[in-house]
């Protein structure tokens, strides 16, 4: 099945921490191929989710793992009291 420019695609592997604070950040490894080519594409990506009331209200991605795990970190940190006690913090609507 061919999905956008690629004939194949899929998360090859995965890993996700809950950081708390209702961030979850997921670690992936992307395997793609073009149509016609044999040739697979490789590529690990990092997916920054906050929740909020048991919903997603959000999700980043970035191909820089480790920059990726320090924003991740940062706002689990924003939303976590001292004592581990989560704090709720609402920040502002973008459009």
């Amino acid at each position: 099945m061919q999905v956008g420019a690629y004939e194949r695609q899929e998360f090859a592997e995965w890993h996700g921490e809950d950081l708390g604070g209702g961030v979850v950040l997921a670690l992936v490894t992307l395997e793609a191929r073009m149509p016609g080519s044999p040739a697979s594409v490789r590529e690990r990506w990092a997916f920054t989710s906050r929740l909020r009331d048991a919903r997603v209200v959000g999700v980043k991605a970035d191909g820089d793992l480790e920059r990726a795990r320090a924003e991740a970190e940062r706002l689990a940190g924003e939303t976590t009291g001292a004592a581990g006690a989560k704090v709720a913090r609402p920040r502002p609507r973008t459009s």
